[in-house]
């Protein structure tokens, strides 16, 4: 063979192996960590219990879930720019697991309840929006950032806490809703 195209040859293999390298490190970087929830003293504790207006005026109490569904408690607000990019994936889910023992109770902190009104209106939110505008709520579960995301199971008990942004939300719940981790009660 000539050495020019043993020269060639070596330097494409070369140049094979680095692409394939950055290809596992940045496939490595998007993969779930097994550890995605935040550390929230929270889980494995009873969810503190809250009675919100929604927006369609009814008043709200997580402890009417207890016993019948899984809860996810989004905590938002309408000017969190976050909290509108993790909306979509929260609809997603929201919509695969309707009626499946799973309930999405969106907690919104704006100051102003028609900015949440406005936001959910455009967005056309299938589920509940609540009104936490004193953050009554958020200060019960220790917010300090949003957007968050407390899963309560069936028994009241806090299972899961998201704090931030996750791109993965909708494949993060559907995840640990599928190990058990919060399995809704078993249909009858």
């Amino acid at each position: 063979m000539a050495p020019r195209k043993t020269l060639l040859l070596a330097l494409a293999f070369i140049v094979f192996i680095g692409v394939s390298g950055w290809i596992t490190e940045r496939a490595k970087q998007l993969d779930l960590p097994s550890d995605v929830g935040t550390d929230s003293e929270l889980i494995g504790s009873p969810a503190p219990d809250f009675t919100l207006k929604a927006l369609d005026g009814r008043e709200v109490k997580l402890s009417d879930y207890r016993g019948k569904e899984t809860v996810v408690v989004a905590f938002w607000a309408s000017w969190c720019g976050p909290c509108r990019m993790e909306m979509p994936s929260l609809q997603s889910f929201y919509e695969q697991h309707r009626g499946k023992g799973v309930e999405v109770l969106a907690l919104s902190i704006d100051d102003d309840p028609s900015l949440a009104q406005k936001y959910a209106e455009q967005s056309h939110l299938p589920f509940p929006v609540l009104i936490d505008n004193n953050q009554d709520a958020a200060s019960q579960y220790h917010v300090e950032g949003i957007p968050v995301i407390f899963v309560v199971d069936p028994t009241g008990k806090v299972r899961f806490a998201l704090e931030g942004l996750n791109p993965s939300l909708e494949t993060v719940l559907t995840a640990e809703l599928n190990s058990g981790g919060f399995a809704p009660p078993k249909q009858k």
